[in-house]
């Protein structure tokens, strides 16, 4: 379950656990990329959904 659900797949799921990751998006110079942390941040929320059977839902700082 992530963000892309519905309202009804949501109310339908028993999950009741939501895991919010939150990443700045900011430039690292002119190589790298614009939102490093936001990806890192979005991995993490992910895989601990995975083990937790949570909702997981991705918040972008700017």
């Amino acid at each position: 379950m992530n963000y892309t659900n519905t309202t009804t797949d949501l109310s339908d799921n028993p999950i009741d656990t939501a895991i919010i990751s939150v990443g700045a998006t900011e430039q690292f110079g002119p190589f790298l990329p614009m939102h490093l942390d936001t990806l890192i941040a979005e991995q993490y929320a992910e895989a601990y959904g995975k083990v937790l059977n949570a909702i997981c839902v991705t918040y972008i700082s700017f």
